[in-house]
């Protein structure tokens, strides 16, 4: 029987549960708010031949946990936390959906030490205050409703591939429930744009996103000099989960460069 420990890392204000696979260069990915370390199913297997996978649980998710209500104002300094406890010098990060705040907002604490930030369906707090309203209002106006895992995928993906849908919706009710003011605070926060960091900067997008449309991500990519965009046709929000062969090829790229 295979038995894998279970590392923690004890923080200040979190206690992360994390993983690493593979050798190489690190390679961090941040899941999104219905997401943990099993997101990454698809991801691991192809890219730990060459690189140091960490992923890990934002606290509050999966089996991390943090000291009063999650905050994502905190996320960023815990990624940069968990960094420095396994002494991680140099990382590409890749953030998908509210895995975005966290990883530009630590690449924009310690720029020298990220060589590349892949923002994978997110606005990753690049915003305006007319977005931020716009969102405010989605979240308001579902308040009291439970999360939908389904808004998270293409819309005729669950007749496409019910099997892979099961397997998300499983993922997803691992964690607890979202509550409204933890959304709230989420697409309150924005970030500076990274214009002239030292690490490069990649968008990856699908055309068919229910919860960051298309056009929103092309305006936060707007918002950054030099960064890249891709956008995946026929993906929705979790392209990582929906086209992996694509969403891998991209990023691999991304990393090549």
């Amino acid at each position: 029987m295979l038995h894998r420990p279970m590392p923690f890392a004890e923080l200040p204000t979190a206690r992360i549960y994390y993983e690493t696979h593979g050798e190489g260069p690190w390679l961090v990915f941040a899941h999104g708010a219905g997401g943990n370390c099993l997101s990454w199913w698809q991801q691991i297997p192809h890219f730990a031949s060459r690189y140091r996978c960490l992923v890990y649980e934002q606290p509050g998710w999966g089996r991390s946990t943090a000291d009063g209500a999650p905050d994502p104002g905190r996320f960023a300094g815990d990624l940069t936390a968990l960094l420095d406890h396994l002494g991680v010098e140099r990382a590409a990060l890749v953030g998908q959906s509210m895995g975005g705040w966290a990883v530009l907002g630590c690449a924009l604490t310690d720029p020298g030490r990220i060589s590349h930030v892949a923002l994978a369906s997110t606005l990753a707090g690049l915003t305006d205050e007319a977005t931020t309203a716009m969102l405010l209002q989605v979240v308001v106006a579902s308040s009291g409703q439970p999360l939908d895992a389904h808004a998270a995928l293409a819309a005729d993906y669950p007749t496409r591939e019910p099997v892979k849908t099961l397997l998300f919706e499983q993922i997803a009710g691992l964690n607890p429930p979202l509550q409204p003011a933890f959304l709230q605070a989420l697409v309150r926060l924005r970030l500076a744009p990274p214009n002239g960091a030292p690490f490069a900067l990649a968008f990856i997008a699908g055309d068919r996103d229910r919860l960051f449309p298309l056009p929103m991500i092309q305006l936060s990519h707007g918002r950054v000099s030099g960064a890249e965009l891709t956008v995946i046709p026929g993906a929705g929000h979790s392209i990582y989960f929906e086209c992996p062969a694509e969403f891998n090829r991209t990023l691999e790229a991304f990393l090549r460069r």
